[in-house]
């Protein structure tokens, strides 16, 4: 097969996550797979946010996108709609997508894990510690500024228990812990697949309070590592994440 590629995601989400992991991902497994890229293409694959969006005149236009809300402005609505194909990771999103007025051809193509947050699980140590971790981007759509305040709240001066967020480089969030005791860690440098599961069988649970996901990829991959996930189950998470599969927390629009 023989597909143009007319865009290159280098500065949106880190390297394992959101448009600039799942582009390269997807690259490579689609290289891998035997497809071969030429620009002058009849069929072109963007991955892409949907403001950034550019159909290739010519050719068939399919648009891999997601949104983290329940709106979508209408100036991408209309970008969306030169789209012959939209491929979106969850029910949600071609809810929304639908809510907004986008009429083209929509498919829900849930995304996957790597190998790596598979592999059998270890006994965690029972020293009689719990271990809560974080993972996203320093941003309040992901909660980053519920975490904090509501593990000091809920456990003040308790030495058996500690949080781990795991981020971006962001120079506030580390300072905003300093006065935690050691009982929070901040771990801003990226992680390889093989760091990242590790990192979550090491923690007992994880909470992520998001405000709203495309999928929500860490919830799924602490699940794969066992990992208790405390989450609200909205947006993305509802297509896998319930009270069956772990605890809840309760939001409101």
């Amino acid at each position: 097969m023989t597909l143009a590629w007319p865009v290159t995601i280098v500065g949106t989400g880190g390297p394992g996550y959101g448009y600039r992991g799942l582009s390269a991902a997807l690259h490579r497994a689609l290289t891998d797979a035997g497809v071969v890229w030429r620009a002058d293409a009849p069929l072109a694959l963007h991955v892409t946010p949907p403001h950034e969006f550019a159909p290739l005149a010519g050719a068939r236009n399919i648009l891999l996108t997601m949104v983290e809300t329940d709106q979508i402005p209408g100036d991408q609505v209309a970008r969306i709609q030169a789209a012959d194909l939209v491929l979106v990771p969850c029910q949600h999103n071609k809810t929304v997508l639908r809510w907004a007025g986008v009429r083209r051809p929509i498919a829900v193509c849930p995304l996957g894990l790597h190998a790596e947050h598979g592999v059998p699980v270890p006994p965690r140590p029972l020293d009689g510690r719990t271990r809560f971790l974080w993972v996203g981007q320093a941003n309040v759509r992901k909660g980053w500024d519920l975490v904090g305040p509501t593990f000091t709240e809920a456990f003040p001066g308790r030495t058996d228990v500690s949080l781990t967020l795991k981020t971006m480089p962001h120079a506030g969030l580390a300072a905003q812990f300093r006065t935690s005791t050691g009982r929070v860690r901040v771990i801003a440098e990226a992680y390889t697949d093989a760091e990242m599961a590790a990192l979550y069988r090491a923690h007992d649970v994880f909470v992520f309070p998001t405000r709203g996901e495309g999928f929500g990829l860490p919830a799924l991959e602490a699940m794969a590592a066992e990992c208790l996930v405390l989450a609200p189950a909205i947006s993305g998470l509802a297509d896998f994440f319930d009270g069956r599969v772990g605890w809840t927390l309760p939001w409101a629009r």
